[in-house]
């Protein structure tokens, strides 16, 4: 059995407050989110656009790939882009699972995997559009 060491990640002091400036606003928005699907469902506003949830849903998660994508990336972790776009897809892709899966013990909501659907179009959307602003602008 050929035993493979772990890699250690050390953080430099110095960049505790730039990763806290990328991260921040990550957690923030995820705790957005869960406040806003532990909202009773009588308690949701009802907008009389057709598929406006949906709207929500993508716009919701569209934000949160961004942003998860753009601090994966300037956290100068040893990882290459494809794989930190598979790894920020697979995060907010999880957090959006177990948002749905939150959904059921909210009194009058109801987990829907066509919100999952739309949340995991939304993540990838921002993850892309991240990749694309990045490409042409500075970090």
């Amino acid at each position: 059995m050929v035993v493979v060491p772990a890699r250690t990640v050390k953080i430099n002091v110095k960049n505790i407050p730039r990763l806290i400036f990328l991260w921040l606003p990550v957690i923030l928005w995820a705790a957005f989110i869960f406040y806003g699907s532990s909202l009773p469902g009588d308690e949701i506003p009802k907008i009389d656009v057709p598929l406006a949830d949906k709207l929500y849903h993508f716009a919701e998660y569209l934000i949160l790939g961004f942003l998860l994508m753009k601090a994966l990336i300037n956290s100068e972790i040893n990882i290459d882009l494809a794989k930190l776009t598979v790894l920020s897809i697979i995060i907010a892709a999880v957090y959006a699972a177990s948002d749905e899966w939150h959904q059921f013990y909210v009194s009058q909501r109801t987990p829907d995997i066509i919100d999952l659907i739309v949340d995991l179009t939304g993540i990838c959307a921002g993850v892309f559009l991240y990749r694309k602003r990045g490409a042409s602008c500075p970090k």
